[in-house]
Parts: structure tokens; sequence; C-alpha cells
């Protein structure tokens, strides 16, 4: 009767259990493992997942747990330049996931319910040209308040707790604050002529010691020159006709 009454136990406690990847099965959350095949075909069933989220590149390997996404090799790095609170990157194949991760981007339900999401609150979904989508275009879908809503969404869907619905109002971009943006024209600033010397915009300034040494190299040029006129004049008989006209000119 014991026995029976613990296989009946676990079988309730299955079944009340969600379903996660197998991956996940028995593993603490804290712990990571490298993604399995299995697990990444089963994210690439999700609608829109085989084409990158932001430029509709094919077979997109990198995801974002944060926003649940997929995207391809080229907006990784764009990804990553937003920061961390924005989009979490992590390569299918080269990084180790946690399984809140995975279940993050299970929880989401692919690329296309992200966008579907961003455009219900007025965010701008049209997909950049295949591998040219661009930082700006990225901060004008992320850095939101309707993203930051959809990240939280993502985050309680995958922890079982009620979605929020209510957009956060004290979000502030980064992108506010963002001094690459900022395309004001840069004001004059005056600046001393000495002091740029030696940094292209003139030559720098001559030493004692390279003046000693122009003085010597033409100094040593000079007596060249002599000597060679001496020796062509020595060989061509001029040396005769000099010393006469030296002696005729004589009283």
């Amino acid at each position: 009767q014991s026995h029976c009454f613990t296989s009946h136990f676990l079988h309730i406690s299955n079944m009340a259990t969600p379903s996660l990847p197998p991956t996940m099965g028995g593993t603490s959350s804290s712990s990571s493992f490298e993604m399995k095949p299995e697990d990444f075909r089963r994210l690439q069933t999700l609608p829109g997942n085989l084409e990158c989220v932001n430029c509709g590149n094919p077979q997109p390997d990198w995801g974002c747990p944060k926003l649940g996404v997929l995207f391809c090799f080229q907006c990784s790095g764009l990804h990553r330049g937003l920061g961390t609170h924005i989009s979490f990157v992590r390569s299918v194949t080269l990084d180790s996931w946690q399984p809140a991760q995975l279940r993050q981007m299970t929880a989401a339900g692919g690329n296309r319910a992200c966008l579907e999401f961003l455009q219900r609150h007025g965010i701008n979904i049209a997909p950049a040209p295949r591998g040219r989508a661009t930082r700006q275009q990225l901060l004008a879908k992320y850095d939101t308040a309707a993203a930051e809503l959809w990240r939280r969404v993502v985050q309680a869907r995958a922890q079982g707790r009620p979605e929020p619905t209510k957009v956060p109002k004290d979000y502030q971009p980064i992108s506010s604050n963002d001094n690459s943006n900022d395309h004001r024209p840069m004001k004059a600033v005056r600046v001393d002529p000495s002091r740029l010397q030696g940094f292209g915009s003139s030559p720098p300034p001559q030493s004692n010691n390279n003046n000693n040494t122009t003085r010597t190299i033409l100094l040593i040029f000079a007596v060249v020159v002599v000597i060679a006129v001496v020796a062509i004049t020595v060989t061509t008989g001029g040396w005769q006709w000099m010393t006469g006209l030296v002696l005729s000119s004589s009283p």
C-alpha cells in the first residue's frame, strides 16, 4: 500500500509540474548548460524564429532571454552594445544557458510575439535590410517603455506570475543621455598654435644638434665639389693653361 501511495503521489506531482525542455529537467535554476540541439529546434518552431527579429537574416542563432527573441550574428554585436539591462545576449552554440533563460525564450512565444506586442504599443517594427540593422533602429524598438513592459511580461510568464499590463511611465531611455547620438554642431575652440607643434599642424622645432649636422653635411659636399673640379681640370690639361695665364699676368 505504501508503494502504491508513493507512485500515485509522484504521478500527481508530474501532472502538476509545467512542461519544461528536457535540458531543464532535474537541473537547479542556478546551473548552466550548453543548449542541446533539440532545445534549439524547439525554439525554432516558435512563430518568427526562423528569421532574425531585426533584419530578417535566415537561421538566427543568437538570442536574448530578456526579450525572448532570436537574431543573427550581425545584430548580436548591436544588441550587446545596448547594455544588459536592455538586451542580454547569448549564443546558441558558444554560450552556456541557465534553465530560467531558456524558459524565458520559450515563454515569450517567439520573435513574432515580441514584434506584435511592440506594434500594439505604437513601436515601428519595420525590419532593416538583411545584415544592415543599425544601433538607432534597435534603440527605437528596445530602448522604450513598451519594450520594458515586454521584458517584464516575459519574466512574469517564465515565472508563472500574472503579466503586468501598464507601461512603466518612469522608464528613462539610455538614448536620451547617449552622447554618441548627439548631432548638435560642435563649438569652435581657440587653441594656441605653439601647442600644436609636432602634431601635424606645423614642422617640429629644430634642435641645435640638427643644425650642426646640416652644416657639416654642406661643408663636406662643398669639399667634394672642389676636389672634383680640380681633378677634371688636371686631366684635361687645363692646369698648364691656368699656370700660363697666371705667369703672363704677373709683372
